[in-house]
């Protein structure tokens, strides 16, 4: 996990990258005719502020518009 920060229009942005292949697990897969759907769990360790995480090690063959991350709410926590 990279712990590096960016800086935009006065906003610092944590920058957290992961690799799928060790940072997430694979906990379902539904195939469908022409794809298939994968769904990962991945956990990040995030800090107070801006974060952008960046996820790397995915099939270059994905469709990147269907992309979707959903917080756990059990471990969602507002971070001042």
């Amino acid at each position: 996990m990279d712990d590096s920060k960016f800086k935009a229009g006065g906003v610092t942005t944590n920058i957290v990258e992961l690799s799928s292949l060790n940072a997430s697990k694979i906990s379902n897969i539904s195939v469908h005719t022409g794809l298939a759907e994968v769904t990962r769990i991945c956990k990040a360790q995030l800090k107070g502020g801006d974060n952008k995480v960046v996820l790397s090690g995915l099939s270059n063959d994905m469709v990147h518009e269907s992309l979707r991350c959903v917080p756990n709410p059990s471990s969602e926590r507002l971070l001042t």
